[in-house]
């Protein structure tokens, strides 16, 4: 090999290692790189001008990048960003198409000539004065089982807890039922259905007037710093419901799986009762008159259907993929309430959840850091008002999104409950923008009811629950074994009241037995056969005290 072959091969390979080198390192930065885009608006006027802040966090304490920028793949802008202090913003306006529809725009982030990031955004373009807003409605499905052993002492004292504690530290000094109640507070143009279950409303009723005892013997008085925001939270919820800016609606005392009792072992007589317990309590607590119920764990059975109509509950909310797929009648979309009828012409309503929109706030909340909530949040309203707005065939006609779920479980077991508590701050704040572009009007599910007319009639959804199956309360651990024992214990509530009617000791077993079968004590991964065994027993104990008279 010549001295000159040698010299371009050297070059070459050192060449080489160094476009590896930087290969490498790009790709590693890629890791390190973390892009956040918000605009001004969520839904612009066609031919507008749209504001977009865009934010990089880096590992890198300061660099430079090159930035270009894409709008529905043409380019539009480009620019170099200085990073300092971890951090680089840029601020862009641009002029949009006139043609109503999504849009998006790209960011595609460059260091040195290597594209180490790319980031997407849509917004929308829509006239918004020639379309009825989306109705939002919101439901939040707040409850806790009646954490008390027949002794009258707590096991757990989550009811409270989750009121009072600092769990969402230090975005809020509180438990995620007294942000919801602060939220609202804040957020004057949101208007959500908040479910704060009957147990749970019996807990905070019962402890504000004469405290609560531990299992331990540790005695919390009602005048203490915990309950006194127990007490906020209550009163504050009673004032939004009074304002008609909160919707609350009942259900069955305990947290019960309604629909596998009504199928399985054709417990009406159990799941009535417990309904006007359960309504009952709700009415005094909070002095509303429900006219709605929550269906714990959507564990709908068409058996229900009767049991809500003689109470005067005329909707619940169902689920989009375990209910509505396979119901039988007249369907369209989910973005419509409907008429619910039975074979013997007994009737209620049901709003279908959005499973997707719903699950996506209940099991993707695991934010790195504020900005990630904050992004989460736009981009979920973006989706909602592309799902049911923008693309509404009819849109001169009004539609309905359900959003449904637990209110406090998927902050508490966030891996990040402080962002996850801050994301529901950033959603209520898009939602008022909408509100104000008139894209969007959240309501209370009577609200919804005057502006859209249920008529379409489906006559079957079948026996199921939000997961697809009963199998998390009843097939896992020993939970068959001990529904043998539920079984034979409610035929000796049928003997004994045949014998000796509804007499004290009858209704004082009767309470027990729903409060042994409230599922979250049968949800495998909280399994509590102690404490279902502890209300059995008394429940048995109950009846026996009048055979021993």
């Amino acid at each position: 090999m010549n001295k000159g072959n040698f010299v371009k091969l050297v070059a070459f390979i050192l060449l080489s290692a160094l476009l590896l080198f930087v290969i490498a390192f790009n790709l590693f930065s890629n890791k390190e790189i973390v892009v956040y885009i918000n605009s001004d608006k969520l839904v612009y006027a066609p031919s507008s001008f749209a504001i977009m802040n865009f934010t990089l966090l880096s590992s890198s304490v300061s660099s430079n990048f090159f930035v270009e920028t894409y709008l529905n793949q043409n380019f539009l802008t480009s620019f170099h960003l200085k990073v300092e202090n971890h951090k680089g913003t840029k601020l862009l306006n641009f002029s949009l198409p006139s043609k109503e529809g999504e849009v998006t725009i790209s960011f595609v982030v460059k260091d040195f000539i290597f594209v180490v990031k790319r980031k997407d955004a849509k917004i929308l373009i829509a006239d918004s004065k020639d379309r009825k807003p989306l109705l939002l409605l919101i439901v939040w499905h707040e409850h806790q089982a009646p954490n008390v052993l027949p002794d009258g002492k707590y096991f757990g004292e989550w009811a409270f807890y989750h009121t009072f504690s600092s769990e969402l530290s230090p975005t809020f000094d509180g438990g995620p039922y007294m942000y919801h109640a602060y939220e609202l507070i804040k957020h004057k143009g949101i208007k959500v259905v908040e479910h704060l279950s009957p147990s749970l409303l019996f807990q905070w009723n019962s402890s504000l007037v004469s405290g609560y005892t531990l299992e331990n013997g540790t005695y919390v008085p009602p005048n203490s710093s915990k309950l006194e925001k127990v007490r906020w939270t209550l009163n504050t919820f009673k004032l939004l419901a009074k304002e008609g800016r909160v919707e609350v609606p009942t259900s069955v005392f305990a947290h019960t799986i309604t629909g596998f009792l009504l199928d399985k072992y054709n417990m009406s007589d159990v799941v009535n009762n417990e309904l006007k317990i359960g309504k009952n309590i709700t009415e005094k607590i909070i002095n509303v008159v429900p006219t709605g119920a929550w269906t714990p764990e959507m564990a709908f059975s068409m058996k229900n259907i009767n049991i809500y109509n003689s109470n005067n509950i005329y909707y619940t909310f169902l689920d989009s993929r375990y209910h509505f797929l396979e119901a039988k009648g007249n369907k369209s979309s989910i973005y419509e309430p409907y008429i619910l009828r039975d074979e013997n012409g007994k009737q209620i309503i049901v709003f279908f959840r959005d499973q997707e929109i719903s699950d996506q706030i209940g099991f993707q909340n695991n934010f790195l850091s504020k900005e990630d909530a904050d992004s989460f949040a736009r981009d979920l309203v973006i989706e909602i008002l592309e799902k049911a707005w923008l693309n509404n065939e009819t849109y001169k006609s009004y539609r309905v999104l359900t959003i449904a779920l637990d209110g406090e479980n998927w902050m508490i077991f966030s891996k990040t409950p402080s962002n996850a508590a801050l994301f529901l701050d950033y959603f209520y704040s898009y939602l008022e923008e909408a509100q104000k572009n008139k894209a969007i009007m959240t309501c209370t599910a009577k609200e919804a009811l005057d502006f859209i007319k249920p008529t379409r009639v489906i006559y079957f959804v079948p026996t199921n629950s939000w997961l697809g199956s009963f199998d998390k309360w009843t097939t896992e651990k020993s939970q068959a074994t001990q529904w043998k024992q539920v079984e034979l214990l409610y035929r000796k509530l049928e003997a004994y009241k045949q014998i000796y009617g509804e007499n004290n000791n009858f209704k004082r077993a009767m309470f027990a037995f729903y409060n042994a079968l409230d599922s979250d004590y049968w949800w495998a991964e909280f399994y509590s056969p102690q404490v279902i065994d502890s209300w059995l027993n008394y429940t048995q104990l109950c009846l026996n005290e009048t055979k021993n008279q």
